[in-house]
Order: C-alpha cells, then structure tokens, then sequence
C-alpha cells in the first residue's frame, strides 16, 4: 500500500475526490478518515489489505494524513502540460463570466473548468507578438486533460484570480454598487 505524503503528489482528480469527501456527510469520524485514506491510497474498502489491518496501524496512517489540513501552496505554474496560463488582466468579459459562473457554483470543485479557461496554447505571430488560443476548444475535453496534473500546479490561480477580482471590483466600485434613491424636488 502506497499512501501520499503530501499535496506535491495529488493529482487535480484525487483532490476533487478529497474535496468531495466532507466530514458532515459520514455518521462518524473513523468512516470520514477511511474514506479520505481510500483516496490517498487508491483502494476502496473491499481490497483486502484492509482485512488485517490493526487498530494502531491505522492510527498511524491517520497521524500521516495530518497535511491534508493545511491547504496546497498557492503558487501555481504559468505553464502546464502544453499550455500557458493566460494573464488574469487580458481576460474577456465572457470568460469573466463564466470565470464568476464556475466560481460560484463551487471552485474547488470546478478547477478542471476554471484551468480549460486560464490555460491556452500560445504562439508567437510574423511579429514576434504572442497569440493566445481562441476559446473555440472543447471546454470539457481540456477540462479533462487537467484531472492528472498535480494540484500544486494550479491550485494557486483560485487565489490569484480573486485577488484579481477584488482589485477589480474596488476599482469600478460605482458600477457594482445600486444607485441611491432620491426625491426630485
């Protein structure tokens, strides 16, 4: 039995998995712990390592999960598999949007999306000037080329991008803010 050490060897897919596991959901601790130790270990409760497993053994496996408390750094890499992440202050208002959509639907859950939006393919022109991918991909195919990255490599764009937002938003404050009502004399 093989179980991770750390944040630098979950893939985007386990951590999803892990993401998706939540405390609340289990009628007890011990069955939350399991579940989470499936993951990082790649089994499910019918392998049979787990048939004779003892008590403090699986007290130490949980004693090495403890990382999973603490988040993954939020350095991301500006370029991976074969694509490069696009600058959060050259994003269009349509992928803002959907940007927005997939942040408040849930964006741990949906870091495959967010990545297929932030990380294109680029090239240099005749010029020398850098063109970036048109949105004219299959979202949800390079969604999927995301699942076997290491979360460590794009975890950080979460942040980054509502940094981004933040500064955004406080800029153009007046724009997102309804207007006082007013009496006309």
């Amino acid at each position: 039995m093989q179980l991770l050490n750390s944040w630098n060897e979950i893939t985007l897919d386990q951590f999803i998995q892990l993401k998706s596991v939540e405390e609340d959901d289990f009628h007890s601790l011990l069955s939350f712990k399991m579940d989470q130790l499936f993951i990082l270990t790649n089994t499910t409760i019918d392998d049979d390592l787990w048939n004779d497993i003892d008590t403090d053994k699986l007290q130490e496996l949980f004693e090495e999960m403890s990382w999973l408390k603490v988040q993954p750094t939020l350095n991301f890499s500006r370029n991976v598999l074969k694509y490069h992440f696009k600058e959060l202050n050259t994003i269009t208002l349509g992928e803002f949007i959907d940007l927005e959509h997939l942040f408040n639907i849930n964006y741990l859950l949906k870091l495959p999306e967010i990545c297929a939006v932030l990380y294109r393919q680029n090239k240099p022109n005749h010029w020398g000037h850098i063109l970036i991918e048109p949105r004219n991909y299959n979202e949800s195919e390079r969604a999927e080329e995301f699942m076997d990255v290491k979360i460590t490599e794009v975890y950080g764009i979460i942040q980054a991008y509502l940094t981004f937002k933040k500064k955004f938003v406080d800029g153009f404050e007046n724009l997102f803010v309804e207007p006082d009502d007013y009496n006309e004399e």
